[in-house]
């Protein structure tokens, strides 16, 4: 974990128990970075982020979901966490799920950024300069063939680039190391800003913080990194 003490930047953690590694899309890590920010402000900081556009980009799904989400009191931390785990749970209701959401990706963008707006103005009421989410164990993530040639790695990190790296705060994700090495990387610098870089271990701190690019590990693994300033 990083190092907490006198952060000047609140950071949230996403890991694979709310993503699952063997089949992972850009819809499950955005409902995921938004259910931990959601849980982890409540937790943390004391702070209830409101679901704002939300509740209506996820009405369309109450024909298909097994989970009884009352969507009248839709609430981010509890209801998001039944959604992501109707992703995991079932491969057809996974599809069916991701079918519905991808044509109105641009609209979850702008809920989720809503979201993240609020989260980042609470935290400068309290001292705070930023907002940073670490995406953890897509380095782990099951690389199989995905179509057109791409595998699905490829995808996620390449062709969906430009949604990963349109979140409004400062966002760190870990790769499959062969992606640090591949010929996409020259692609992948040019959409975070950033080359890929070895990281940390699970067990990391925060040394330095420099525009939303310094997270650095305190042991150096064959671990890629993408470090996406977001702002």
């Amino acid at each position: 974990m990083l190092e907490e003490g006198d952060e000047q930047f609140f950071v949230v953690y996403v890991t694979a128990a709310e993503i699952d590694l063997n089949d992972v899309d850009f819809p499950d890590i955005l409902i995921a970075i938004i259910q931990q920010l959601a849980v982890q402000f409540k937790d943390r900081a004391g702070i209830s982020l409101k679901p704002r556009f939300f509740k209506q980009r996820f009405e369309r799904l109450k024909g298909i979901l097994t989970s009884e989400i009352s969507f009248d009191a839709f609430e981010l931390g509890g209801d998001l966490l039944k959604i992501s785990g109707e992703i995991k749970g079932s491969p057809d209701a996974r599809a069916e799920i991701r079918k519905l959401l991808e044509p109105d990706t641009g609209n979850l963008l702008n809920a989720a950024n809503d979201v993240i707006s609020e989260a980042v103005g609470e935290l400068t009421k309290q001292g705070k300069q930023g907002l940073v989410v670490l995406v953890d164990d897509l380095d782990k993530m099951v690389v199989r063939p995905h179509g057109d040639g791409f595998g699905t790695d490829d995808y996620l990190f390449v062709n969906r680039a430009a949604q990963l790296t349109a979140f409004m705060c400062h966002v760190v994700y870990t790769i499959p190391i062969s992606l640090a090495y591949s010929h996409h990387e020259p692609a992948i610098k040019r959409s975070n800003c950033d080359s890929p870089e070895l990281g940390s271990s699970r067990r990391c701190r925060r040394r330095r913080f420099e525009h939303g690019l310094g997270l650095r590990g305190q042991r150096r693994l064959a671990r890629g990194h993408l470090l996406h300033p977001g702002l």
